[in-house]
This record gives structure tokens, sequence and C-alpha cells, in this order.
């Protein structure tokens, strides 16, 4: 018994303060205990029943239990010295008040829903929760013991057990405050729905809570929250049990015809629950020992049932009505009237819904036949008089009916055509009627249903919209012809003009009135635009350039009428205009849009044709310009002129300079447009791919405007063209009206064309130097200067010539002054075969002489400053033309090149070949002859002279020139003058006998400038041409009778004798030379 007692008190074997019992019935079941069965948990009833211990601190009962009986509370109690090891008490105390009715509540709910367990940790929080509940009625050691307990729960890693307790407390006590929740019905039977029928196609059902669900017949039902429903509206499923009023529409069925009434009947089923409240029951010995007890949860019973079917008879009575209006209010003649027509139920008459039946699940709607009347015509509108009623004998123009569709009933419109077509201008009006007595049998006398048989109309119903209601109008329109003619054949551009115009009735038709007056027309006159003259056609050709337009207003048929003063835009580019006339609906005032029939006259009609004049203009501008100079352009006006009391004319010029890839971009003044380093920026070579797209890109001048007053030539003002390049001209001719306004520009040049371009070009410079020059002579060339100058009087040219001398290998290196370049010992520098390999290369390597500018006055020939030829060879002139731009330093326009053939001098020395007299007897003249040849210099104070020598010549031998053979008898020392090509003889030397011998002549041509002489030829010593021979007299005949032989050795003694005597008297010559130191002289 003290296991049990420990297990139920939850005291440990070593704390007992108690003495010890007997054993006892009631034993420990599944909770948290120590080794002797110490601890927190479930008790096990001497019956079996799992219980527990409701009074903490007590003794558990001894013997056997007490029986388990229900009781309706648990009363309050006091306990002291509780010991339990395992929970860490020792001598608690404590007292508590009775259960309340809400606790005892949850304590049944807790022990009847988790009490009976074999689950140690559930035991364990079962248990604590029985104790903890009464915590709220305990006294504060009690409280303090069920905190001591929590906290050693917690210690020994049982929280859990904690957090379970205090969850079972708060839904034990939710449980308590409501007893019924979650339940899922009520306790009693619910009545069967209330059907009501709110209309004549729905109404309601309110089913009470407990209804499961409802079917319905003729009628669909509409889900709502809790009300769940079929597909086909027929089955509704209530899935919250509760009470609800649920909608529903009603399905007329296809055997009730259209009769006025139908019937909803409802069927269903409910469900409900009966409950039986929970119970504690309790073990109680009394005395000493603990209460011990388990609760039993409750128990429930559902009931279910089907309701009594319940049913409504909806009414159905309605009024068909329909509005109508005529969408197309005019109508030509021989086309039909119509109507369109649209129904509706009376809102104010019965259900106010059209009625229908439903077949295979689809509306099928009344059909309602309705028939109409166009009444007239009129050339008043009847809606100016409307009238409920139709004035007797009005005519009537046309008929129609129609019946609704049953498909689509009041949901659409109806269009409709009369049955006759229109004849003549004028109004009518619908007037369209239901009646009864015109529908079928279905709608007025329909089949019984359950006893009851209506029509679904009123009875001997009808239906009229009224006579002239304002939107049942149509009419035929008035028809209109024209007769025009236009003030002149010919209009210039800017000018004015009119038209006359005459207005009838076509075939002599009526003419629409309005507020009892004739119907005013407006005419709209449109002229058109043409490049070629028109042709005479019904319509305008697709796409006519409409030029002006002028309308006029007329109500008289016949009426002449003229039209505002317009005025011919001076823009215009047609050459020919023509005017139509037309009426057009959208032209009308508000009361006669439609009342017209929109028509034309003919386009092209010559009688409203004119032929356009305007200026015309062709340019001509000057082919070729100088840079610096002026550059114009010449545009000739042709055509006509406008007025100019209207208008003031001028034309101005603009100059595109044409775009060059490399070259700099200029701005609208030629100007230089310049980066942010002020370096000029360059056209690249892909701006300039398409020269198209580009001409316009450059403007560099505009003009001032010249004023046009007359046909013929305007010349624009001059641009100064600033550097060479291409321009392009572009003219434009404005026009501005007098008095000021916007101008308007009248043509536009193309940009690019050929009489539009003017070439700004350099100079073109052609030179030619004298092929051919002395050494200390003049030489010179020649700039023949071409192309266009500047005439500005700011602006001047010259021309300067540099003169260059070809570098010769082995030849002296020349200044700019033509004086050779010395080196540090004073001899001259020489060219080496290096530096003169490449001869284009060095061509400008050694300028001689520059000249002094040459001012160009005008196109022709300019001569360089003379240059004094220092040296012999082949020179080279470059001319340099410069312009001069008021006070900016000369700038190049022309270079010449170096080395071409026209400006090469070539400098050389006169050439000198000589000739002597030859062969010659004693007695005879000897001579030389020098022959000149080549150019000597053309300076006055320059002047030649050639001398001569002689030597004597041993035959066979290479003769030797010097003092020792020289013979100087045939020496010219003073020599001759040379004043030019040609042949000059030295002195002539009569031979005497003691010159017979060989001998050659050796001539040297001098330079003689300021006195000072420079030999500037000698021969060659031993030139053939030069040898000469003196020979002695011939000797005489002999006589006597000397034979052949004798003669031939007498000869032969003669040469020999001679040639000795030669011999001789030459040795004496040298000897008497010896002596004397002197030319030896031929001795006899």
């Amino acid at each position: 018994m003290l296991t049990g007692l420990l297990a139920a008190s939850g005291i440990s074997a070593g704390t007992v303060l108690i003495p010890a019992q007997e054993a006892q019935a009631a034993t420990p079941g599944a909770g948290l205990y120590d080794g002797a069965g110490v601890g927190i948990g479930a008790l096990v009833h001497s019956d079996g029943t799992i219980v527990y211990c409701l009074e903490m601190g007590k003794i558990v009962p001894e013997g056997n239990d007490a029986p388990l009986v229900p009781v309706s509370g648990v009363d309050g109690y006091s306990f002291q010295g509780w010991f339990n090891g395992y929970l860490g008490l020792s001598g608690a105390s404590g007292s508590v008040g009775a259960l309340s009715a809400a606790d005892t509540s949850a304590l049944k709910y807790i022990l009847g829903n988790w009490g009976t367990t074999s689950n140690n940790i559930q035991a364990a929080a079962v248990q604590l929760a029985v104790w903890d509940l009464r915590s709220a009625s305990g006294d504060a050691g009690y409280n303090a013991t069920i905190n001591q307990i929590k906290q050693a729960l917690a210690s020994k890693g049982q929280q859990g057990v904690v957090d379970q307790a205090a969850s079972m407390i708060a839904q034990g006590r939710a449980h308590a405050a409501a007893p019924d929740a979650g339940n899922g019905g009520p306790v009693t039977q619910p009545g069967a729905p209330v059907i009501r029928a709110t209309g004549a196609y729905r109404g309601t059902a309110t089913t009470q809570a407990g209804s499961t669900y409802l079917t319905v017949d003729n009628a669909k039902l509409i889900a709502q929250p809790g009300v769940e429903v079929s597909a086909d509206g027929k089955r509704a499923t209530i899935t919250d049990g509760a009470a609800h009023t649920i909608a529903w529409e009603g399905v007329p069925p296809e055997g009730y015809e259209f009769g006025r009434y139908y019937r909803v009947t409802f069927n269903g089923r409910f469900e409900y629950t009966v409950s039986k409240e929970g119970e504690l029951v309790v073990s109680d010995l009394g005395g000493l020992n603990q209460k011990i007890g388990i609760g039993r949860p409750s128990t429930t019973e559902t009931r279910s049932g089907e309701f009594e079917a319940q049913y409504v008879d909806p009414d159905t009575i309605w009024a068909p009505t329909l509005t109508s209006m005529t969408v197309t209010k005019k109508v030509k003649k021989g086309q039909k009237y119509s109507d369109v027509l649209t129904f509706a139920a009376d809102p104010s008459i019965g259900s106010g819904i059209w009625r229908y039946q439903v077949i295979g699940g689809k509306s099928s709607y009344a059909p309602i036949k309705a028939k109409g009347t166009a009444y007239g015509p009129f050339l008043q509108d009847p809606a100016d008089n409307p009238s409920g009623i139709v004035p007797k004998n009005a005519p009537i123009a046309a008929t129609a009916e129609v019946t609704t569709s049953t498909e689509e009933g009041p949901n659409k419109d109806y269009a409709i055509d009369s049955n006759e077509v229109a004849q003549e201008t004028g109004y009518v009006t619908w007037v369209w009627e239901i009646d009864a007595r015109d529908q079928l049998p279905s709608i007025i006398a329909p089949k019984p249903v359950n006893g009851k048989t209506a029509s679904s109309l009123p009875e001997n119903y009808h239906f009229t919209d009224g006579y002239g209601v304002a939107t049942e109008s149509q009419w035929v329109p008035t028809e209109l012809v024209f007769k025009s003619e236009l003030s002149a054949s010919e209009i210039t551009v800017g000018d004015d003009y009119t038209d006359d115009l005459e207005v009838k009735l076509a075939g002599g038709g009526g003419w629409l009135q309005t507020d009892g007056k004739r119907t005013p027309a407006t005419v709209r006159g449109t002229v058109y635009a043409s490049d070629t003259k028109p042709k005479q056609q019904q319509t305008a050709p697709k796409g006519a350039e409409v030029l002006q337009t002028t309308k006029l207003v007329t109500d008289t048929p016949g009426q002449k009428l003229t039209s505002d003063v317009l005025s011919l835009p001076i823009d215009t580019k047609a050459n020919y205009i023509t005017v139509q006339w037309c009426v057009f609906d959208e032209d009308q005032s508000e009361a006669s849009k439609g009342k017209f029939e929109e028509t034309c006259d003919d386009y092209g009609v010559p009688s409203e044709t004119a032929k356009v004049i305007r200026p015309e203009v062709t340019t001509q501008a000057q082919e070729t310009g100088a840079v610096k100079g002026d550059i114009n352009d010449v545009a000739t006006i042709t055509g006509g002129l406008p007025s100019a009391s209207k208008w003031d004319l001028a034309v101005d010029f603009t100059a595109f300079l044409k775009p060059e890839a490399g070259q700099p971009k200029y701005d609208e003044n030629w100007k230089p447009i310049l980066d942010e380093a002020g370096k000029p920026v360059l056209w690249t070579e892909a701006e300039v791919s398409d020269p198209k797209a580009v001409c316009d890109a450059q403007p560099v001048g505009r003009t001032d405007k010249v004023a046009v007053t007359k046909l013929g030539d305007v010349k624009s003002p001059s641009i100064r063209a600033e550097t060479e390049g291409t321009v392009y001209w572009v003219e434009q001719l404005t026009a501005t009206p007098e008095g000021g306004g916007d101008e308007t520009v009248m043509h536009t040049g193309e940009c690019g064309l050929p009489n539009e371009t003017t070439e700004i070009v350099p100079p073109k410079v052609t030179t030619q130097a004298i092929e051919k020059g002395a050494v200390r002579g003049n030489i010179h060339d020649v700039a023949k200067v071409e192309g266009p100058l500047s005439e500005r009087p700011e602006v001047k040219y010259e021309v300067d010539f540099t003169l260059y001398l070809k570098p010769e290998a082995g030849q002296p290196k020349y200044d700019e002054n033509w004086n050779p370049i010395v080196d540090k010992a004073g001899n001259p520098v020489l060219w080496t075969e290096a530096e003169v390999k490449n001869p284009d290369a060095v061509c400008d390597a050694q300028p001689v002489a520059h000249t002094k500018p040459v001012a160009v006055k005008g196109a022709g020939k300019v001569k360089s400053p003379a240059v004094i030829a220092n040296s012999a060879g082949t020179t080279y002139w470059v001319e340099d033309l410069k312009v001069i731009d008021g006070d900016e330093p000369p700038e190049s326009v022309h270079r010449g090149m170096c080395g071409l053939p026209n400006e090469t001098t070539v400098v050389e020395e006169p050439t000198v070949h000589t000739e002597s007299a030859g062969t010659v007897s004693v007695g005879e003249e000897m001579f030389d002859t020098a022959i000149v040849d080549g150019p000597l210099s053309d300076r006055p104070k320059v002047e030649y002279k050639v001398t001569f020598k002689a030597y004597e010549r041993v035959e066979g031998e290479q003769m030797v020139c010097s003092a020792d053979t020289e013979l100087a008898d045939f020496e010219d020392a003073t020599g001759v003058q040379v004043t030019g090509a040609g042949s000059y003889e030295s002195k002539k030397v009569i031979t005497r006998e003691e010159h017979v011998g060989l001998g050659g002549y050796v001539e040297t041509l001098v330079r003689i400038e300021d006195g000072e002489e420079t030999v500037v030829h000698v021969g060659k010593c031993g030139e053939e041409s030069e040898n000469f021979e003196i020979t002695p007299k011939s000797v005489l005949a002999l006589t006597g009778g000397m034979g052949m032989a004798g003669v031939a050795a007498a000869g032969t003694l003669l040469l020999v004798g001679g040639a000795a005597l030669a011999i001789y008297q030459l040795r004496r010559r040298k000897a008497a030379a010896a002596l004397q130191g002197g030319d030896a002289a031929l001795n006899g």
C-alpha cells in the first residue's frame, strides 16, 4: 500500500513522515517515477480504471478502493507536511477552495480526453493539469507548491510536461466556456425551407441550421459562402450546417408555352445532433483519504430526414414595348426607307421582364410582332409638329413589319427595310405598333398549367410610339446642279480672282424646308492644282492637290452668286488651277445636314480652268574666279511677276564650297573652323563619301537680297572668294507681302548644277627661261601669268624667281650669291658622287640667285630681273607667284617645279676651234683662223679676244708647245677682239726661206671684265687642224739637153739639199734664240 501511496501522493520513500500503512488497492500507472515508485502520474483503481489524485498532498486510500461514482463538483481541502523526493518537496502545505462549475467542466474535459493513457509524459502532464487547474482558488502555499513542482520537472528536462499541462488547462477551459462548439449541428430538428418569389423569375429559399441540401425544379440555385451549387444549378449542398437564405432564378419550362404562371418546386434533406454531457466519477473512502477519479467524455447522436416539398407559382405578366431610331436619315431616290428597332419589356407593367422559357438549357424568348408605317413625303419635317395620333389623310410612303427572334428576343437591335422605295424629295416619319391581336396563340392563349391559364400579356394590349417622333424621321434630300465660270483664264501667282456660280434644282425637284422656309444650302468651291491642263471628268483625280476652298450659301434656285475674292497662293507649284463646286454634308449647318444630296459638277470644266503664270528663274554663274577675288551669279527672271502693289520680290544667292577630304571646314563667312587647340577642323573621307549629300553642307557666303521689279537679269552682289575650290551657287527667289508679313520662298535653285558652278583656281603660270647663257653674262626667265586674278583694289600680285645650279660631282659648291664655298684652307668645297647620286633630290639643293619681286599688273608675260652667271653649268629656274592682301604678308599662290626643261638655262663658255692656213710656200701668207661658237656675255663691261701662238713640229713626233719650240714670228699676242660667234684670223705673216719647215698654232680665248683678263679657252697643243707646213719656193725648170734621168737626179738633189737646208736653218735659229734670249728667226 505504501508504494501506491507514494505514487499517488508523490512522496519519496526517504521523506515519508506518515506512519506506514497496510497495502492498498490503488497502484501506480503511467507517469514519471523513480526506482521506488515515487514521482508524478496516473493510478490504477482496483477495478482497473486509470484514475488521478484530485487532492494534491493528501493520503491515497488504503484497502479496497471505493467505487467510482458520478459527482457534480469537487470540494475544497488543505494539506501539510507533504514530502516528495522526486519533485523536490519537503513538508509542503497549503489549502484550496472548491472547484467552480466552469473548472469542474474543464476537469471533466481534461480527464475525459487525455486521462486514459499509457504514455508516461502525457500521464504526468494530466496529473499536473488536475492539480494546477485548482490553483485559481488555492492559497499561497498551494500555488508555491505548484510552482516548485514545475521547476523540478523543468530541471529534470521535462519542461514538455509543464507545457502540455498548460495546453490541456487552456483547452479544457475553452470547452467549458463553449461546451457545444464543434459538435457539428443543432440539437433540434430543422423546419422546412421557406420559399418566396421576389419577382417573375427570381426568389429565395430560407433554410434553418441543419439543412444539408436542396433540389429545385424550374429554377437555378445561386451559390454563396457555405453553399455549393451543382453545375446545372439544380442542387445546393450546405457545407457549413448554418442557416442560409439562398437566391434562385426561375427557369420556365417549354411545356408552359408563354403563359402567365409556372411552378418552382423545392425538395431537401436535414440533419441534427443529440448530445450527452460528459461526467466526473470519483472514488472517495472519506476521512484522511484522498479522492481519486477520472472523467468520462460526452456522447452525441446524429439524426436526419427529408423536408416536405415546397413550391411557388411566379407571376410573369409583362408588356412589350419598342423604341426606334432611323440610323440612316438620308435616303436616295430608288432606295428603301429603313429603321432600327429596340424592343424591351415595360418596367412599369407586371414583371418588367420579357417572357421566356428554357429549352435545352437555352432561353427561348416570346416572339413579338410589330408593324410600322412611314408617312410622307412632306417638305416640312413632321418632327417639327409631333402628335400622338396620325393626321387625317396623311400620305403613306412605305410600310414594314418585324417579329422578334426567339433566340435573342429583346437583346438585339432589329434593322428593317421598307417594302417600298423612295420616289421623291421629302420627309417621312415612322409610326410603330404592337397589338395583342397580332401575336401567337402561345402568348395570348397558352395551355393551362396546374389548373391556371392566362395570357402573359395584359388584356387587349396595344402599344404605339406616336407620330412625328424626333428619332423617326427620314428624308430624300434636295438635289442641286451648278453652272460656274472663273474671272480669268490666266492668273499670276499672288494675284486675285473670283468665280461666278448659278445654283438650280435638279429635274425640278422640291427644296426641303426648315421652320417654314427653304433650308439654306452651303456650296463648296474647291480649287485644285495641276501640273498639266486638267481633263474634264466626273471626279478629281486621286491625290489631286487642293489649293484653296471657298463657300457660298443659297436658298434660292436660279440665284447667281460670286465667290469671295481669292488670291492664288504665291508659292503654288501648279501650272493650272481648276474649280469644282460641290454640296457636302459636312459643310452644312446643323439644320441643313443631310438635307441635300451630295453632288459635284465636273472636274476640269474649261470655264473653270486657268493657266498659272509665275516668275521663272534660270541662272549662270561665272565659270572661274580668283582666290581673294569677287565672284558673282546672274539670275534671269522670265514668266510673270505678281502685282507689285501686293508683293515685294527679291532674290538672294548663297555660295557653297564643295567639301574635300583633308581640307579645312569653313564657316558662313569663309573663315576656317578651328578646334580647341586652334587648329583647323578638316573634312574626313567618310564625311564626303557622298558628294551630293554634302553639296550644301558648307555655306561660305550669302548675299543681300536684290529687289526684283521687272523681268530680266539680276546680278548678285559680289562674294569674295577666300580659298581655292569648287563653289556651288544656289539662288532663292522670295516674296513678301507689301507692308510686311511672312516671307514666302517662290523658288530655290538646286545645288551642284554645272551652270551654277564657279571654280576658284589659282592663276595659271607658264614659264620659259632662255635656253643658254654665257658665263658672266645675263640670264633671265619669263613667266606668263594666265587665269583669274583678283580685281579687288586691296589685292595685288608679284612674282619672284629663284635660280638653282645643278650640282655636279667634282664641281665647286656655290652659295646663294653664286660665289664658291671654300673650306678653312680657302679651297673650294666640291660636290661628291654620293651627294649627286640622285639628281632630282638635289635639284633645288644649290640656290645661286633670288630675284627681287616683279609686280604683276594683270595677265601677260613677266620678265625676271637679270642674273649674272658666275660659272658654267645647268641652271633651273623656279618662279613664285604671290598675292598680297592689303597689309597681309605676301602669300604664295603658285610656285614652279624645279628641273623643268622649259625652266632650264645652260650656262656655257664660248667654244673655239681653229684651222691654220695649212701648207704654203715661201713667200705666201701664214695665219690661223679661230672659229668662235656658243654664248658670249651680253654685258657691256665684258669683252673677248683671241690670241695665237705657233710652235715648231717634227714629223712623226708629238708636237711640244713650250718656249723652246715657239715660233715667235707667227705669234699674235695682241689678238683679235671677239664680238660674237664667227671666224677670227690671226695676223698674217709673209713666209720666208727661214720659215720653211713644220709647225702648229695654239689659240687662246680671253674674257676681259673691268680690265681683268680671264682665260676662257686654250687650244690643244698639236691639234691636227692647227698644223701647217712652209715649203721652199718652187725650183726653176732646167734647160739644155738634160734628159729625164738628169731631171730626176736634179730633183733628188734638190730635195735632199732642201731638207738639209731646212735642218740647218732650224738649228741656226735655235742657236740664235739661245744667244739672244728671244725667238729665232729664219735666215737666208
